[in-house]
């Protein structure tokens, strides 16, 4: 890390929200380390569970087989769900669940921290994806611009692996 940038996080905290399958990891990084960490049970896999109940419980959807990373991957980018050759619509039940569950994880997150107090907040995880627009009004202002300290990470599925990879090449130099 450069001078620069050292001199302009010196004194302020970061806050990065990794919503992931399993989890949704927070980790608040203040005076050149880590400051405090949690973890939230609001994740992918189980926003993909509930969609399958809640299909279930509208008689829309009838089988116990069909995992939740299946329901993701034919959910991933459109709203219909295929199973014994019957596609039944999920678009209700997708967007519903995928609010609930960005609700859950901002409730949770300001419970702990309030984001708008943050020198940066940095949003990550192969969840925020799926959650962005969800997310987008739960932190933006009064006229619907997201907040000024806020930062999505591009390509935010792979980020983790992408800085590991910069820090092992970052400390074996």
């Amino acid at each position: 890390m450069n001078q620069d940038m050292l001199a302009r996080y010196e004194g302020t905290e970061t806050l990065v929200i990794d919503i992931g399958w399993g989890t949704t990891d927070v980790a608040l990084v203040g005076n050149g380390g880590l400051s405090d960490f949690w973890t939230i049970q609001a994740s992918m896999s189980s926003a993909y569970r509930e969609i399958e109940l809640t299909l279930k419980e509208d008689k829309t959807f009838s089988t116990n087989t069909m995992q939740p990373l299946e329901i993701e991957r034919q959910l991933r980018d459109n709203d219909v769900l295929t199973f014994s050759n019957r596609t039944v619509d999920a678009s209700n039940a997708k967007k519903q669940v995928f609010k609930e569950t960005a609700q859950q994880i901002m409730t949770e997150v300001n419970n702990h921290q309030n984001i708008e107090e943050m020198t940066t907040v940095i949003f990550t995880g192969g969840g925020f994806q799926a959650l962005k627009e969800h997310l987008e009004p739960m932190i933006s202002n009064d006229q619907g611009q997201v907040l000024d300290n806020i930062f999505f990470i591009e390509d935010c599925q792979l980020a983790n692996a992408k800085g590991c990879y910069v820090f092992g090449k970052y400390i074996s130099n």
